[in-house]
């Protein structure tokens, strides 16, 4: 599903729903009878592009059908789905897993995981799909991202390989209690002492009130930036990992990464997150700055110890490599 008509919508439920309406919805990921009741309440606060996506899919939150869930809908959510009710189907792997995220230790997680969660997991089933590979667009991993996976898993290793590695990352050293991430994909639905700080009950006024200085793009960072200029005022770059869809497009690169300079404060911050080990198609990326033609590399100063210290607690840990970088000089 479209994530910026996701966020539409979220905004217009923050501004017009009670707290526990608003938790139901986007917490559980089910509100009973939202399109008969809710929805038009919604409705008039969407933007048309919103508006004509949502208008056939407001369903998605009327808890109906075997995908119960909102988390459960759309090609990513139908693979969430699939992965929980294969957990269900195992004998003694949902009991296992719903142990192993109750866990408040971390030693006490990596023996559940390792003696009881993953030999039922990893069985020859699930090996073969990992394996085969045909999952990986259905999770919304672009073709250019594949191709940055399967350079960092290597050639003697596929990228099924390299995702049950991370995952066993995830399931031994890092605590699940907390990992709202995986906690959502599992079940389909939050819980409210594990979940992200925009559904917490405390933080919700805070929102409602500050509503109205929210503003969402469906636009590219390039013609946002083209038709809403910010010179030198943006200190903060959120780059996400959408560069890595690019990878195989340097002029593509080149034409956002000049719009972004023109716009940053004195002291900007970058940070972005690459399938790609290194990100080295994002650092040798040519660009005009100052009057010279230099590559990103020349000017901005990656943080190589701040991104080794926290790369590793990253809770998704589906990226093989994070950035922080600031100008040269700055």
């Amino acid at each position: 599903m479209p994530k910026c008509s996701c966020r539409i919508k979220n905004r217009a439920a923050i501004k017009n729903l009670d707290y526990e309406s608003f938790w139901k919805m986007f917490g559980e990921g089910v509100l009973p009878q939202f399109t008969t009741l809710y929805y038009p309440k919604l409705r008039k606060d969407l933007s048309q592009e919103a508006r004509d996506y949502w208008d056939s899919k407001a369903f998605y939150f009327d808890g109906t059908g075997v995908k119960r869930s909102f988390y459960w809908r759309g090609t990513c959510g139908t693979v969430a789905w699939l992965i929980s009710w294969y957990i269900s189907m195992v004998p003694g792997l949902r009991h296992a897993i719903d142990t192993l995220m109750a866990t408040k230790n971390l030693d006490q997680q990596r023996l559940v995981y390792e003696q009881f969660v993953a030999p039922k997991l990893w069985n020859r089933l699930l090996k073969a799909v990992i394996k085969s590979e045909v999952y990986l667009s259905w999770t919304g991993i672009p073709l250019p991202q594949q191709k940055l996976l399967a350079s960092a898993a290597g050639s003697n290793a596929s990228i099924g390989s390299w995702i049950k590695t991370q995952l066993d990352y995830v399931c031994t050293e890092l605590p699940l209690h907390e990992n709202y991430h995986w906690r959502v994909y599992i079940n389909g639905r939050y819980s409210k002492d594990c979940c992200p700080e925009y559904l917490k009950e405390e933080n919700f006024a805070q929102l409602k009130s500050n509503i109205g200085k929210i503003t969402i793009s469906t636009e590219t960072i390039t013609e946002f930036l083209q038709r809403n200029p910010r010179n030198n005022k943006i200190s903060s770059f959120g780059l996400l990992d959408h560069m890595d869809w690019m990878a195989e497009k340097p002029e593509l690169l080149t034409e956002e990464w000049m719009e972004i300079l023109k716009n940053t404060s004195p002291k900007p911050k970058f940070l972005w997150r690459s399938a790609s080990a290194d990100a080295q198609f994002v650092l040798r990326t040519k660009i005009q700055y100052k009057g010279k033609n230099v590559q990103l590399k020349n000017i901005l100063d990656v943080d190589e110890d701040l991104c080794a210290r926290l790369h590793p607690l990253d809770r998704v840990h589906t990226y093989t490599s994070f950035h922080v970088a600031t100008l040269k000089g700055h």
